[in-house]
């Protein structure tokens, strides 16, 4: 979850209306309402009621709405204390991440947004693979990251966890095991998979997890643009495992989808900050919220829902 998520529900919950709601939030409609959706799938909950006169906020949306202002109004004073601590001269403050996030997050929307309201930040931004972000952290030459780490894999050193999801298998339509609840791992063995480049964390991810269980890979194609992937996937060339994130892209909307049966097979996005990272980066990290903060809000809804 981030702040502009925040920004994006409170704005439909004030205009009743998500065209005008990101008239008022400079963005386009397409875009708020991918954030919206994402954020309910975050809280577990439906915040909106959509029609053709427009959105009117359900039960959990109403709850949630004084936890969001508050949540806002908290990271907002936080971010502008930081910024004010940091030195009149603008420096440069370089942010990465890794290479897809699916739809966690809309970074270049995040940027935009933090260069507009702090015109004295300049932001510069590097898109490389999980390994390779580590490597700038240590060497100073990046400030903070967003990193995928896997769930068996030790958490970088006073990284911040944002999100925890599992995998999925997605396949063309009639795709038998597609079509299915959930797939035990051994039951990939064998299948012909569509697959990102071993540089991204999602494929090493899998391949470790294959590894313990002892799967054979038929990786049929392997590209490195998460886009043609889903495309491919549709168009009936094979199935991919992918982080939940990415199977909610718009491409994969209609695409079916089963879990697969394995705890232990996840990533986690994590937030580091490099020992050498300034307020000004600090201050950017405020715009993005912990996982406590979502759990909280989900436990939040929850009572409120059950009074």
């Amino acid at each position: 979850m981030d702040l502009r998520q925040l920004e994006f529900f409170l704005a439909v919950a004030a205009e009743e209306n998500f065209t005008r709601a990101a008239e008022r939030s400079f963005v386009s409609q397409p875009g708020l309402s991918s954030s919206i959706r994402a954020l309910e799938r975050e809280l577990g909950v439906e915040l909106f009621t959509r029609g053709r006169g427009g959105a009117t906020l359900t039960a959990s949306g109403d709850a949630f709405r004084p936890r969001a202002a508050l949540l806002l109004g908290e990271a907002r004073r936080a971010q502008e204390e930081l910024l004010r601590a940091a030195t009149a001269q603008p420096r440069t403050t370089r942010l990465g991440a890794e290479q897809c996030l699916g739809d966690f997050v809309d970074l270049p929307d995040l940027i935009d947004a933090f260069g507009t309201a702090h015109p004295q930040t300049n932001l510069h931004f590097s898109q490389a693979s999980t390994a390779i972000l580590r490597t700038q952290l240590n060497t100073g030459e990046i400030d903070l990251a967003l990193v995928a780490n896997g769930l068996t894999e030790a958490a970088p050193a006073g990284s911040i966890e944002l999100r925890r999801e599992s995998f999925v298998l997605l396949g063309p339509a009639g795709h038998p095991l597609a079509s299915r609840e959930s797939i035990r791992p051994d039951e990939l063995n064998g299948v012909d998979t569509l697959d990102f480049a071993d540089t991204w964390a999602a494929r090493r991810i899998l391949d470790e997890a294959w590894g313990r269980h002892g799967i054979a890979r038929e990786s049929i194609m392997t590209l490195e643009d998460v886009h043609m992937l889903l495309r491919l996937v549709a168009r009936g060339r094979g199935v991919a495992i992918v982080p939940e994130s990415m199977a909610s892209k718009t491409e994969a909307a209609e695409l079916p989808r089963a879990r697969i049966d394995d705890p232990t097979l996840g990533w986690e996005i994590r937030l580091v900050l490099s020992e050498a990272a300034d307020q000004t980066a600090h201050a950017f990290a405020e715009t993005f919220l912990p996982t406590p903060a979502i759990q909280g809000s989900r436990a939040e809804l929850a009572a409120a829902l059950s009074a």
